[in-house]
């Protein structure tokens, strides 16, 4: 995850360095779209996964797992209903946008490249949540 997340700012940063002096509003929405798409993934594999599985160990015994919030359950619930979730990421995701589009618009290379890391480390996260939540249950 950290390897993933070094190598995402990386590209981030030597993208920033040959970028013109404009804000990009392909570059802004693509960004969007992705993280959106993470997002919505995550989510998904988050709340509509099963209540309740079973796994058998090796020696007979069964285990059952409970869908849960694992990374932030302070912040969505230890068992997040779908409109929850949906919420508090939505408003999560806005924010980091709206940020993150008033950080691309500076004149400074250095706020623009935090606001495109913005929405790539959100795109990272999610994305590593949702293939996380895809392969445990």
């Amino acid at each position: 995850m950290k390897r993933f997340l070094a190598v995402l700012l990386l590209i981030s940063l030597s993208a920033a360095a040959q970028e013109p002096q404009r804000f990009s509003k392909s570059k802004f929405w693509t960004e969007a779209l992705t993280y959106s798409i993470a997002n919505a993934g995550d989510g998904y594999t988050t709340v509509a996964a099963p209540a309740h599985h079973s796994s058998t160990l090796n020696d007979g015994s069964v285990i059952v797992f409970r869908r849960y919030e694992g990374w932030s359950p302070w912040l969505y619930g230890k068992y997040p209903t779908p409109l929850r979730y949906s919420l508090v990421a939505g408003g999560i995701q806005a924010g980091t946008m709206l940020l993150s589009y008033r950080l691309q618009h500076c004149q400074s290379r250095t706020l623009r490249v935090i606001g495109h890391g913005l929405m790539l480390g959100g795109t990272a996260i999610h994305s590593s949540g949702a293939i996380h939540n895809a392969t445990s249950h």
